[in-house]
């Protein structure tokens, strides 16, 4: 039977990945957010917020209801994007 500390090593490990791979998430929004910028489309886009979350919800197959995740994920995202357009607002881009 495995230890309560190799679980907690197991759980840590996809952390780190799950940490990796928003920040991957976290760049690419940066990248549209320019390009929104650069074709003058809003940062917010309720109907791909909710196709993110459905998405995620249909691929789905633990025991975790991940629609709150995505969407806490797809909000935090749109927030940065929005973040950068204020940004390359200021730097009169």
């Amino acid at each position: 039977m495995r230890k309560i500390n190799d679980l907690r090593q197991e759980i840590a490990a996809v952390d780190r990945a799950l940490v990796a791979l928003l920040s991957v998430r976290g760049m690419l929004a940066y990248d549209l957010a320019y390009l929104k910028i650069e074709a003058g489309v809003p940062m917010r886009d309720a109907m791909q917020a909710d196709a993110v979350v459905w998405r995620a919800v249909e691929m789905n197959r633990g025991p975790l209801d991940v629609a709150e995740i995505f969407r806490t994920i797809t909000e935090q995202t749109v927030l940065l994007m929005e973040q950068q357009e204020s940004h390359s607002k200021a730097a009169g881009e």
